[in-house]
């Protein structure tokens, strides 16, 4: 999924799809939405030990992690809970059937990271998007 691999396929197979899978495009986001906290954690101490909580999903959070996630989603002006949300609304879009529908949904998903501002997220959606 590396730039460099892109443009190689392109240019010596043109006629080929490139296909990215679901576990490496959400290892990208991932990436993205830990990089958020990492340099929020820096000015908000409730974000600091929480990258497993923050990238955990909701099933698998323990019953600490749950509690930990819950006191800092309650925070304003959190970078890393839009991350977050940017992260399960990506999730959601497997689940749609109609590829009519992913399309658009990701066209509003891209749309939406481009206008938040947040450069480590705005990074995953060029490749993503």
């Amino acid at each position: 999924m590396s730039p460099a691999f892109i443009k190689g396929v392109r240019e010596e197979l043109p006629n080929a799809q490139i296909t990215f899978d679901k576990f490496h495009i959400m290892k990208i986001i991932n990436h993205g939405v830990d990089s958020v906290r990492r340099a929020e954690a820096k000015t908000n101490p409730l974000l600091k030990g929480m990258r497993y909580t923050v990238l955990k999903n909701d099933e698998n959070l323990t019953t600490k992690q749950r509690a930990s996630k819950d006191k800092f989603l309650s925070e304003l002006n959190v970078k890393t809970v839009v991350a977050m949300q940017m992260r399960e609304t990506f999730q959601q879009l497997y689940q749609l059937d109609d590829v009519h529908v992913f399309k658009q949904k990701l066209r509003e998903w891209c749309t939406w990271v481009e206008r938040s501002e947040l450069p480590e997220m705005i990074k995953v959606k060029t490749v993503v998007g």
